[in-house]
């Protein structure tokens, strides 16, 4: 069964994901980070606690087109971010497709907190 999880993520650091197929959810925060790093730790952390079949759903622009490569990474951090998600797709066999949603239909951001 596919899972539909949303992610998000603020540039105060704080970062979560909610599955609506199970509905569970998880937040977290790390101090030091910028909101697109946020925003990738929220995807790498659903999938790393997710199983099977996912669907991703992410308001940020930038981090849905770097996941589907559509847009190049520049930066480093972002790059070493990218390939996290990457080895954990491969690694746990995961089938991931990764969409873009407006900001106002992100139902992960109210876990935020």
């Amino acid at each position: 069964m596919k899972q539909k999880i949303y992610v998000d993520g603020s540039g105060d650091g704080r970062f979560c994901w909610y599955n609506e197929t199970r509905n569970t959810s998880r937040a977290y925060k790390e101090v030091g980070i910028t909101n697109n790093q946020a925003e990738y730790l929220a995807v790498y952390n659903a999938l790393l606690e997710n199983e099977a079949e996912l669907e991703i759903l992410s308001d940020s622009k930038l981090v849905v087109n770097q996941l589907n490569r559509n847009w190049h990474i520049k930066d480093d951090k972002l790059r070493k971010l990218f390939d996290k998600v990457q080895q954990v797709i491969k690694k746990k066999n995961l089938k991931v497709v990764i969409r873009w949603i407006k900001r106002k239909e992100n139902k992960a951001g109210k876990y935020l907190g």
